[in-house]
């Protein structure tokens, strides 16, 4: 059922006496005003908590091995290169309906059974190769399909903040 939004319209009596009105609006368009707005920003800070508390042992991991591994040392600099595309792209941006585009958990599942995997076989790099999948996951499931593909390139250039060498398994 659509929320329904109050507002004053002004209008004058016979007289000439200035009054207003109540007009009640049922239209959608309309309810998605500040408590609708609080709702996805709360739903949104809890999704980014998830995330959090989920990813926190290999966001160390990798923060340790920015700061341990010379090949890797560029690490600190790929989210903020990743939020720059993301910026400069930012007019591009289709605002799409408030609305939850359940495809998107495909692609947190597929991060999900690669983060798995990554804990199975003891591969600290494919989890963090899960969380660009996990992010354009959560990008698809509360934006839309517009926003996932304006979002790719920047989140892509995630991958290059994790360790590749070390997801080979060591064969000595």
């Amino acid at each position: 059922m659509p929320e329904k939004k109050k507002t004053t319209k002004p209008s004058q009596t016979e007289s000439g006496t200035p009054q207003t009105e109540e007009v009640v609006s049922t239209d959608p368009a309309l309810a998605s005003g500040p408590s609708v707005q609080r709702q996805w920003g709360i739903l949104l800070a809890l999704v980014a908590c998830l995330f959090l508390w989920s990813y926190w042992a290999t966001l160390s991991y990798l923060v340790r091995e920015w700061y341990q591994v010379p090949d890797y040392s560029h690490g600190f600099l790929v989210i903020p290169i990743a939020i720059y595309f993301l910026w400069t792209r930012r007019e591009d941006f289709a605002r799409s309906p408030k609305v939850v585009t359940w495809a998107g958990t495909s692609l947190i599942l597929a991060a999900s059974a690669v983060r798995l995997l990554g804990s199975v076989y003891y591969l600290e790099a494919l989890q963090g190769w899960s969380i660009p999948i996990w992010i354009l996951g959560v990008i698809w499931m509360f934006f839309g399909w517009n926003a996932f593909l304006w979002s790719l390139p920047g989140i892509g250039f995630l991958i290059f903040m994790v360790d590749r060498k070390s997801t080979r398994l060591n064969s000595s």
